[in-house]
Order: structure tokens, then sequence, then C-alpha cells
């Protein structure tokens, strides 16, 4: 029997584990026993809500800041200990690195026991670092298969040297909402999801707002955050201040489902991103996207098609100008197009048959 050890090294719940949460809920397979890598009740209660049979806490992270920072070899160290254990006790015979972190831990894993079947999972655009290509060359000796989310991430794995034969592109997917597409475009209602980081790029999104502004649109902009830079996040505040624009901290998966489909756009402003699951979410529910035209974005959005892309912040400026002549019936083939999107290229089904095949085949 196959029997599968998932390595999660996260301290709080983010797309990563989300994606894995849909796939764990889907699949009939159950012999699923997870190690969470940091000691966090919440991502513990979020994977007993899946197939897996059990989870195991680890006490040694490698959270070392500063001088400490000469104790994380002792902590991976203990950690690869307790870790063996498991696999000797619970007889597992694959492992799964859900993170680029939890790699670091299955290729040691790897190495103790070469006929465990390795698995590493790229969610993130790895950075063109010396030390990462040093990784990945020591890395293809050890993992069986790359899973990336899109061609995006296979072309820097590629970059890095990973091995062409050993990676699978696997499209994350959402389960199919069966909703009809929007047909009125009336109050424009926008929608920003992420956290509040430099990475996001909100004071863009900010601009945006600004200049609907300043064109005497009527609109509404939501931020549904889980977490934030509180430098960069008091400056967003100060800025905002007198424009319509409400908040949403942490929010649950329900509340952010109902305000996408209550938004007349999602608005994603990133400089980096390879699959972002939000654009996903916010097609599955008719709402198209205006997006930043970066990593695995133009993977999910065709221009004009089921949303708009742009390349600069005075395109994305000037699209307010498409906004004020957008007609209802072209709305609704944006909100048409973009649920169709989901159904013929990001179903969890899809998703649930390929890790399948690559996991207990």
């Amino acid at each position: 029997m196959k029997k599968i050890l998932i390595l999660s090294d996260t301290p709080i719940v983010r797309g990563a584990e989300l994606v894995l949460l849909d796939y764990l809920n889907k699949t009939k397979n159950r012999e699923f026993i997870c190690i969470s890598m940091n000691r966090n009740p919440m991502l513990d209660d979020f994977l007993k809500q899946t197939n897996v049979r059990h989870v195991y806490r680890n006490r040694y992270q490698l959270k070392c800041t500063g001088l400490f920072k000469i104790f994380k070899p002792i902590l991976l160290f203990l950690a690869v200990i307790k870790i063996t254990r498991i696999i000797r006790a619970e007889k597992i015979n694959t492992v799964i690195a859900n993170t680029s972190m939890d790699s670091i831990y299955g290729l040691v894993l790897k190495l103790i026991y070469p006929k465990l079947k390795f698995i590493a999972m790229f969610h993130d655009m790895i950075t063109l670092r010396r030390l990462n290509k040093l990784f990945f060359y020591l890395l293809n000796f050890c993992a069986d298969s790359y899973v990336v989310v899109s061609g995006a991430v296979k072309n820097r794995l590629l970059q890095l040297g990973a091995s062409l034969e050993k990676i699978k592109l696997i499209y994350n997917g959402l389960e199919i909402q069966e909703i009809e597409p929007k047909k009125k475009y009336l109050n424009l209602r926008l929608i920003f999801v992420g956290s509040i980081e430099d990475r996001k790029n909100p004071l863009e999104f900010l601009s945006f707002i600004k200049e609907i502004d300043r064109n005497n649109i009527n609109y509404q902009a939501t931020i549904v955050y889980n977490d934030a830079d509180n430098d960069l996040f008091n400056e967003f505040k100060i800025q905002a201040k007198g424009y319509n624009v409400e908040y949403f901290y942490n929010a649950s998966r329900k509340v952010i489902f109902n305000k996408m489909r209550e938004a007349t756009f999602l608005v994603l402003t990133s400089i980096a991103d390879p699959l972002p699951t939000v654009i996903l979410e916010s097609q599955n529910v008719g709402t198209p996207c205006i997006a930043k035209n970066i990593d695995g974005v133009p993977e999910m959005i065709t221009d004009g098609v089921n949303g708009f892309l742009y390349d600069e912040k005075f395109q994305l400026l000037n699209l307010v100008e498409s906004l004020k002549t957008l007609t209802n019936n072209s709305y609704e083939e944006l909100s048409k197009n973009s649920i169709n999107n989901i159904k013929n290229n990001f179903s969890i089904d899809n998703k649930v048959k390929s890790l399948d095949v690559l996991f207990f085949n």
C-alpha cells in the first residue's frame, strides 16, 4: 500500500496550502500523513480538514535570525531525525515536499532512504542565485519529479538547472461553480485580494483607484488581506484616506467568495506571481480580472477576452477610459469567458487525476 508523507514548512495558510487542501479533499486516496514544520495550531486545524490521517508537529524550526543562524544546521539535523523515525514507524514510501523549503528536508531524506519516491512541488518563482543553482544541482540527483504550477515556473526551474524530463506541469484547479455569467455592468466594484507587501504592489492598485475617482466614476474598492507589512499598510491607508475603500482582514474563503462575486473586476498588481490562485477563484465566480502581465498570469488571462493585461502603470491608468465605455454585453462576454476558462483549463478534477497518477502509480 502506498503511504505518502507530506512536508509542509509554513507558519501561515496561503495559496500553496489552499491548493493542497483542495486536492486532499477531492482525491479518493486517503493514505496521507503530514508533518507540520511550524508550531501553528491554525495550520494543524487546516490540515485536519483533509484526508490526512495524522498531523505531526515538528519542534525543530529553521526560523533563526542574526547570530542564531549558526544553529540552523543543528535544527535541521534534529528535524531530520524526527522525520526518519516517522518514516520507519509508518512505513512511508513516498515523500512530497509542498514548498521550496520542504525540498531541503526531502533532499536529505532521499540521501538517507534512496528507495523513497521524492516529489518536490514548486509554487513560486525561485530567484536566479548561485546558491539556488547549486541547490538544484544537488536536487537533480535526489528528486524523482518536480511538480510546477505554471509554464513560468517550469522555465525558471530549467534556468536553475532542473532536468526537463523530471518536470511535470500540473495547473492548479478549482471546483467548478455552476453559475451564470454576470449580465449587468453598473457601478464599478474593484477588489484586491492578498498580502499587503511590496511584491503585491498595492500602491499601484491605489493609483488606479485615484484615477477612477478623478474621472468621476461611481466605484467601491475592497481590500481583503491576510497579512501586512505594517509600514506599507499604514502608508496605503494614509494615501487612501478620502477614497471609497473598505478593508477585510483574514476573511474566510466563503467571505472572499462572496466579495469576489459582488465585484466587477479583481485587480492584481503583483510584480511577481507564478500562477495567482486568486485569479482562478475570481474567474470561477464569473468576475473578470485586470492584472499585470507577469510570470504565469498570461497563462490565465487573454487580454480583452476574459480580462485585461497591462505591462506598465500608465497602461493600467489608461484602462480607465476602456472601463468608461464598457457595455453590458461586452462585460457579460468577459464574465462568460472567465467561467469557461476554469471549466476548460483549471478544473480540480483534472488536477486530481494528474497528481493521483504521479503520486500513486
